[in-house]
């Protein structure tokens, strides 16, 4: 055999060879496991056990996971020859806290305060079995263990709407607040509004109460650490007392589910991460069961088309969001017209 001519080659037996890898799924599975059955039977007979009967094969089941996944996408997405069997109102989600004008008439009832939508605050859980290596994010000195935070906000009859796990327990509320996926929606100018008029001035975003550790912005309503006379005393006893609405809301949720108010011993954040959202869910639908009428459907964003702007719109709409959410001015005075509207109607 000449080696420089090809011609004296028998190149079928080398795409024979190879031909194994370019095999279907299944032919390659049922070849390998009739190898695996095959050795099985040798191993039987060399420990002296019965083999004479047939050997029994597991069936295999072809479970179409391709033509699944085509289902699926045909199903939720669709393409553009057809429209997706299930809409887009189908899958429309909780609205953003001032869509519901509802709220903000519970805590004026309750407290006095028009425009507020409940209470913003973080808590400690503390981890247990935290790796060595993440101490330094986690450990914090007044803690025993490492902690993860937990950022909530809640009305005055507990209902939790918004939550925000997994940030280590190093940082602090401000830090937090930072990552918070909380102001996302206004930020993308996505974000319904919900106007409220207090002491005859008209505001267009609503508020949360928060303590002194949070930024002075637009969307927040902190107390006076020092009062100066009996309004300024008087807007800062009701703040307060309002503000007890998250930290019970904090012991109810611990009260509950004995899995949070104990150290974690969970290893991995991602399990964490279902710990916590799991407790949250199920304290909210224990809420909902004992009587606390949730009508989500009046409480749903109605999707609407996606305007398409250009980079330099959407970075100039960025800055002017978050420069009115970040307006230290609108901060006193809303927090100016709740003083006044509070002595005015005492």
């Amino acid at each position: 055999m000449d080696p420089n001519n090809l011609n004296d080659f028998d190149t079928t037996n080398t795409y024979d060879h190879y031909d194994a890898f370019f095999q279907p799924d299944y032919d390659r599975y049922m070849r390998d496991y009739e190898s695996y059955q095959h050795y099985m039977s040798l191993c039987e007979q060399e420990a002296g056990g019965s083999s004479s009967g047939p050997i029994r094969r597991r069936r295999y089941i072809y479970r179409e996971r391709e033509e699944a996944e085509e289902r699926l996408i045909d199903d939720y997405f669709g393409d553009d020859e057809y429209e997706p069997k299930y809409p887009e109102e189908t899958f429309r989600r909780s609205a953003h806290p001032p869509y519901a004008n509802w709220r903000t008439a519970l805590h004026e009832e309750k407290h006095g305060l028009p425009g507020m939508l409940g209470s913003i605050d973080c808590m400690h859980w503390d981890w247990k079995n935290c790796p060595k290596s993440l101490h330094g994010q986690f450990k914090r000195r007044d803690h025993k263990y490492p902690t993860l935070m937990l950022e909530v906000v809640a009305d005055q009859r507990l209902w939790i709407w918004h939550a925000y796990f997994e940030v280590p327990g190093a940082n602090n509320d401000l830090n937090v607040l930072y990552g918070s996926p909380l102001f996302d929606d206004e930020i993308a100018d996505i974000a319904p509004e919900c106007p409220f008029i207090v002491n005859g001035h008209t505001y267009r975003k609503c508020y949360y109460l928060a303590d002194g550790i949070y930024p002075e912005w637009s969307t927040f309503v902190k107390t006076f650490s020092v009062t100066r006379d009996a309004k300024t005393f008087k807007f800062k006893t009701v703040q307060e007392a309002a503000r007890k609405d998250i930290e019970r809301a904090f012991g109810v949720l611990q009260g509950r589910w004995g899995i949070i108010r104990q150290p974690a011993r969970a290893m991995q954040i991602n399990n964490l991460k279902r710990i916590m959202y799991c407790c949250i869910i199920l304290h909210n639908m224990i809420l909902e069961n004992e009587g606390f009428e949730v009508n989500l459907n009046h409480m749903l964003v109605s999707p609407e088309p996606n305007m398409v702007r250009s980079w330099v719109e959407r970075c100039d709409l960025h800055v002017r969001k978050a420069k009115e959410l970040r307006d230290r001015k609108t901060h006193i005075d809303l927090r100016q017209d709740l003083v006044e509207h509070l002595w005015n109607n005492q």
